[in-house]
């Protein structure tokens, strides 16, 4: 199991909540890291000064947004939703590197930030003030919006032993987040009309007699590592769990970046008879990341940040030029390699 969702303590409805909370996490980075941390007050952290500009937005006060950007028509559920994608996944490792950088500029809105800024949201909304959410396109194999919505409205909606939320606390827990997907209400207009599947007696129960494998990503917002691991402990009799470092939702996407472990652990724990045994040392999450660089202090964070700002140190003082794609992605021969292996992991599980 990649991305470990815990029914005994969680619940869609408070999606929103979960993954404002691992934003706060994954920005404390920036904090830890005197290179990023420096570009920000004391008093006004990355997270603090997110939920500030936000809060202008809403209150259609952003001098920077209305002076520069009003093309755009951004505001604060729109700029909440696309920092969240840039984070959430698993293969949008690097991506999510710029997102302190947005925040200063934003905040700081001189000359040289307007223009980063225009591309940045030009790159991502085009002129018409619409970012893709990123499964529109996705193959039913991988993702079905119907089955999605059939889940979350049967079971996966409320906590465990409550009987309904209403709109009005579900909104102000949206309002309240600096990273969540965007649009609650859509949930919440469905909710009465979805023809929702009857529950059984196994509704929030765990089954803990079969062998399985749980990987976790630190900074997986769509299934939180704290309520994961709280779930491998009371099944850890039968489970064998790992929490992969600074990972998004679905840790095996990092190995198109070249982090293969999480992907080397699932083939060899499925198929043991068709991957080499030293693929299920877990001794490899030991050699992957355990900082971000938020700054453009390495080759594929100067990359990242040509292809979101148009230059390479996202804070400044960096050029403007494309540099190689060399790590970008991977090679296509890898990426041909691990879509092959995917697919034998969904077809013979």
């Amino acid at each position: 199991m990649d991305g470990v969702v815990n029914p005994l303590l969680s619940s869609s409805s408070r999606y929103d909540l979960r993954a404002s909370s691992v934003a706060t996490g994954f920005l404390t980075y920036c904090q830890l890291q005197t290179e990023c941390s420096q570009h920000f007050p004391a008093d006004q952290p990355p997270h603090i000064m997110l939920s500030r500009l936000l809060y202008e937005l809403d209150g259609n006060s952003q001098q920077c947004a209305n002076a520069h950007f009003s093309q755009y028509n951004l505001n604060a559920d729109m700029l909440r939703g696309l920092l969240f994608r840039m984070m959430q996944s698993g293969d949008t490792y690097f991506d999510r590197t710029v997102i302190p950088a947005i925040i200063f500029r934003l905040n700081r809105c001189n000359e040289e930030d307007v223009t980063v800024l225009d591309f940045f949201f030009k790159t991502s909304f085009g002129t018409g003030g619409d970012a893709d959410g990123g499964l529109a396109n996705t193959p039913g194999l991988i993702y079905s919006g119907v089955l999605n919505y059939n889940i979350v409205q049967s079971e996966r909606w409320l906590a465990v032993n409550e009987s309904e939320v209403d709109e009005e606390t579900i909104i102000g827990w949206h309002n309240s987040t600096i990273m969540a997907p965007q649009d609650p209400k859509l949930y919440i207009s469905l909710r009465s009309q979805w023809p929702k599947y009857p529950l059984d007696q196994y509704h929030y129960q765990v089954a803990s007699y079969s062998p399985l494998l749980m990987l976790s990503g630190q900074l997986d917002a769509a299934a939180p590592l704290d309520y994961a691991a709280q779930l491998a402990l009371v099944t850890s009799k039968t489970r064998t769990f790992y929490a992969i470092p600074l990972t998004g939702h679905i840790t095996i996407n990092i190995a198109t970046l070249g982090y293969t472990c999480p992907l080397f652990l699932i083939c060899s724990w499925v198929f043991p008879d068709l991957f080499p045994q030293e693929w299920r040392d877990p001794a490899c999450i030991g050699e992957l990341p355990t900082t971000m660089d938020f700054v453009g202090a390495t080759e594929q964070g100067q990359e990242y940040s040509v292809q979101y700002l148009n230059i390479s140190k996202p804070f400044g003082n960096g050029s403007s030029n494309s540099l190689p794609n060399s790590s970008l992605r991977s090679t296509g021969a890898f990426e041909l390699v691990f879509c092959f292996l995917l697919f034998v992991l969904v077809t013979f599980v």
